[in-house]
């Protein structure tokens, strides 16, 4: 949307500009045809700019509405009601439309559909009904309300029988909580009666029952009322509360302590129970109001900033200890707590104690730290995110950075040592933003030196590897290799060997790079159909390029099936040391390997290299490749 604006802008702009360049001979055009310029210019820079984003957004205009009265009465059973609304957006914008049922206590809006027209059946029960009818635009809506009465056909006016207390002037002390109820009314649908409590004109309850306590010297009025949507009926209490308040508050808690929680999102709290009444022997107080913030609670406006927390538990007797479990809070967020203790007048203790600072239960991410020559755990590597060392790692390589908030951000391993190039290249890796615990391992790739080089072809083993595994800059950065290991290979013997066993020199190159690297790379299987390789030996031209090309992919990208092809009579009449450099070579490929560019390695490329066997170069990076990830961006790797 914002491009749509922008390019919209520019468009305009730029029509502007070409069009006023030339105002000066538009002068002394007739007047007439000069104002028909302007306005014609006028109405289309109105067009391009009717959405102009630094505006404020114009709610849909109603247009039309029906019925016309707010106040509608249904009768039920039997009769119904259409209401239908239209509108239009002014800044041209597509509208829809929706009635709801707004209003209700305690409940969201319901919406009743999704057009501009809705049929009200009245098949509810009895009551004052608010439909509203919106016209939607993008950002917001416009309404109409209408206050739809359901009243039933055979309704007759009911009345209150029985109820308590029986009494309806009161005379009670002041702190007494009084309870009232309306026990039964005689009417013909009693299962449709609502039932409610009023203090003057606030509303206290929607039920039969009342519970409430009378705290400042006064004279009240509670009302009971009954109403089926058409009828009601009232009781009135007239009470009178006198006495001296309570206003000695309960003592400040002042050892307040805690912990992170069992989950996410929690802390943990404790406290002595401070009474009521200071820390009186024997009393309590009435409840606790806990609150947590990010700033630490020193003062009454800290405390009044701070965010209320629910779930506190009845206060013990003074002297007892009482705990609870703060949940809903940000995981892996340091959070001040305070809790002060309420009387049964409302008076709260002060702010006197400790407000300990705590780390919120958060995400943890663990995992190990690994050498992709070995396979090995590397003990005592540094782990850090941003700048921050999180954690070293133990015997076997493992690590754990506790208790992490839910942002973006970068995990990396560095060497034992601490220094930018030691025994290990660094390894970073970016983990996004966190929803749930992280189990990652990070891989540290020595820094070998290159010892198999004939010419300086390359500056480190890092370069050296990062070129082995991802052909030229042009292809990416990202190395995809196989998903699991060893990888199964069909390796026929040709139909036309005569005196040479094909068979077995190609079990020599493979066997090569398993011999040198320690690692089990290949299992031979009977068909192709099994296999993840198949060497396939090409009897149609004498001198093709040998080579290897991947036959399918996995949906992630990685290698599902890959051929090696052969071309046997150009291969039948080489030598056998040189058979074995092709068969060395082309199954180096299938491991992952691209061209090297010296040749000293007998994975370079168009040329036949200056030695016969894999390098100890060349074995270094195939031993990363086995444990690295089958998916790796080789930038991960750093010398910094």
């Amino acid at each position: 949307m914002r491009y749509f604006y922008e390019k919209n802008y520019i468009f305009g702009v730029t029509f502007i500009i070409l069009v006023m360049t030339p105002l000066r001979k538009v002068v002394i055009m007739k007047r007439k045809n000069l104002y028909l310029f302007v306005a014609v210019l006028l109405f289309i820079s109105s067009c391009i700019f009717q959405n102009d984003p630094l505006k404020p957004n114009r709610l849909p205009v109603i247009t039309g509405y029906g019925p016309a009265d707010k106040m509608q009465n249904v009768i039920i059973p039997g009769s119904a009601l259409d209401l239908y609304i239209e509108g239009v957006d002014p800044e041209g914008d597509d509208v829809s439309y929706s009635f709801a049922i707004v209003n209700l206590p305690g409940r969201e809006d319901s919406i009743l559909c999704r057009s501009n027209s809705f049929h009200f059946t009245a098949e509810d029960r009895p009551g004052l009904y608010n439909v509203e009818g919106r016209v939607h635009d993008s950002e917001g809506y416009s309404s109409r309300n209408w206050f739809l009465n359901v009243k039933r056909r055979d309704n007759n006016p009911h009345e209150i029988v029985d109820y308590y207390p029986k009494t309806l002037l009161i005379q009670c002390a002041l702190g007494d909580t009084l309870r009232f109820g309306i026990t039964r009314v005689e009417d013909d649908h009693p299962d449709e009666l609502n039932y409610r409590y009023m203090l003057g004109d606030s509303l206290l309850v929607e039920s039969k029952y009342l519970t409430h306590r009378f705290l400042d010297n006064d004279q009240y009025t509670i009302r009971g009322i009954v109403w089926d949507g058409e009828y009601g009926d009232t009781l009135t209490w007239e009470i009178n509360a006198t006495g001296t308040p309570d206003t000695i508050a309960p003592a400040c808690i002042v050892d307040l302590a805690g912990r992170t929680g069992e989950a996410r999102g929690t802390v943990f709290v404790e406290w002595t129970a401070p009474g009521d009444d200071g820390s009186t022997p024997g009393t309590r107080a009435s409840y606790y109001d806990v609150r947590t913030s990010t700033v630490r609670i020193k003062t009454e406006e800290d405390w009044a900033n701070a965010s209320q927390q629910s779930g506190a538990p009845p206060p013990s007797s003074a002297g007892e200890r009482d705990s609870m479990i703060i949940d809903g809070l940000e995981p892996g967020e340091q959070v001040y707590v305070y809790i002060k203790a309420v009387d049964d007048f409302n008076n709260k203790s002060s702010i006197c104690g400790s407000s300990p600072h705590l780390q919120v239960r958060g995400f943890d991410i663990t995992g190990r730290v690994i050498d992709v020559a070995t396979g090995e755990g590397v003990e005592g590597a540094l782990v850090k995110i941003g700048n921050i060392t999180v954690d070293t790692s133990s015997a076997g390589g493992y690590y754990q950075n506790l208790n992490n908030r839910i942002q973006y951000l970068t995990l990396m391993a560095l060497d034992e040592n601490g220094s930018d190039i030691g025994a290990y290249h660094n390894y970073s890796y970016d983990y996004g933003v966190l929803n749930n615990d992280l189990e990652i391992d990070l891989f540290l790739v020595p820094s070998f030196e290159l010892v198999s080089m004939e010419d300086d072809r390359y500056d480190d083993f890092l370069d050296f590897f990062q070129n082995m595994v991802v052909e030229s800059p042009f292809y990416g950065t990202v190395f995809k290799g196989w998903d699991h290991w060893p990888v199964k290979v069909y390796n026929p013997m040709p139909t036309e060997a005569d005196t040479i066993d094909f068979q077995q020199e190609c079990l020599d190159g493979m066997n090569e790079w398993e011999d040198y690297s320690g690692l089990n790379f290949f299992e031979i299987v009977d068909s192709s159909e099994e296999a993840d390789v198949e060497v396939y030996y090409d009897y149609s031209l004498e001198y093709g390029n040998h080579h290897v090309e991947i036959m399918e992919l996995n949906p992630d990208g990685t290698p599902a099936r890959k051929r090696v092809y052969i071309y046997y009579r150009k291969l039948a009449s080489a030598r056998k040391s040189i058979r074995h450099v092709v068969f060395v070579h082309e199954f180096g490929h299938i491991l992952g390997l691209h061209h090297s560019l010296d040749s000293g390695h007998i994975m370079i490329g168009m040329i036949r290299p200056s030695v016969d066997h894999a390098s100890e170069d060349e074995i270094n990076v195939v031993k990363a490749i086995y444990h690295l990830p089958k998916i790796f961006d080789y930038r991960s790797i750093t010398r910094e």
